[in-house]
């Protein structure tokens, strides 16, 4: 996953966009033409089910988390973001087994 920026989030670029636009292995083609603008963003204090409520939907795998300005300072993807997801419910369970 790239982020592509000058003052704010311009796009991205990441795996699906290269296979699915570059065509006949194109090499010359620039990034602007590949990524993806303006994708949707969070804030790294959004919920942690914002993400995956997005990615779900959407059908991504990553979404950028940007500042109050729209500058990137992360992504969530769905791997980390599935797997915090499920340490905090084992965490809940053990808990709730404990006490």
């Amino acid at each position: 996953l790239d982020l592509v920026w000058v003052e704010r989030l311009a796009g991205i670029l990441t795996e699906r966009d290269l296979l699915e636009k570059l065509e006949n292995a194109d090499l010359s083609r620039t990034v602007r033409e590949l990524m993806t603008p303006d994708p949707e963003v969070l804030h790294p204090d959004d919920p942690i089910v914002y993400p995956l409520h997005r990615m779900s939907v959407g059908g991504f795998r990553h979404v950028p988390l940007v500042d109050e300005h729209g500058r990137p300072v992360d992504w969530a993807d769905c791997w980390r973001e599935g797997y915090k997801q499920q340490a905090q419910g084992l965490l809940a369970a053990l808990l709730k087994l404990i006490s």
